[in-house]
């Protein structure tokens, strides 16, 4: 179910990217469960699946948003290109 998690996030944006649809945020998923639960469980699981986590941060202050920033080797080589 994680990796299931994982994957819908790395795959929204490809759905989002055209010049008509930008938005400054895009929405991996929605739950009941509280923010320091899911920034730790989704930070873990990120980095244990080969993603590095550059940052993140609430958004205004809202205790109900999480921003994520992720790389990964193969993205870092991609722009070295």
């Amino acid at each position: 179910m994680k990796i299931l998690r994982i994957i819908l996030m790395l795959l929204l944006p490809l759905h989002y990217v055209s010049a008509q649809n930008l938005s400054p945020y895009i929405l991996g998923f929605e739950t009941t469960e509280s923010i320091s639960n899911v920034n730790k469980n989704l930070l873990d699981n990120l980095e244990q699946n080969g993603l590095k986590v550059v940052g993140h941060y609430q958004p205004a202050n809202d205790k109900n948003r999480l921003i994520i920033i992720i790389s990964s080797l193969e993205l870092e080589s991609a722009v070295k290109k």
